[in-house]
């Protein structure tokens, strides 16, 4: 009888041991991931216009160029447009994920 108890204390002490290391570990895991990195949005206004094979928008004296889709239907219109800027630089481009016509309340 003695020797059933040491047993049983024996496996509920490796059980209980196992799964403290397990929720060690996971806490652990846990911990050490790093967030994303998430860009921010950039939202930009201005007339959509074609530049060679380049859709852009041209905002007063800045000219941005985006890319995700075909603007044509958009060409020559005020829009507003959101998405995230790619690249650095003079070779930076706005991937854009949304874009509105700006209508004129007049």
């Amino acid at each position: 009888m003695r020797r059933n108890s040491r047993i049983i204390r024996a496996l509920i002490g490796a059980i209980s041991a196992g799964w403290l290391l397990t929720m060690l570990n996971v806490s652990i895991a846990f911990a050490e991931q790093p967030k994303p990195k998430t860009r921010p949005v950039t939202v930009r206004m201005g007339v959509l216009k074609q530049a060679g094979s380049e859709y852009v928008i041209k905002s007063g004296r800045t000219t941005y160029r985006i890319s995700g889709q075909d603007f044509s239907p958009w060409l020559g219109k005020k829009v507003k447009v959101t998405g995230t800027m790619m690249g650095k630089g003079k070779h930076k481009v706005l991937d854009v994920n949304r874009i509105d016509e700006v209508r004129s309340n007049r």
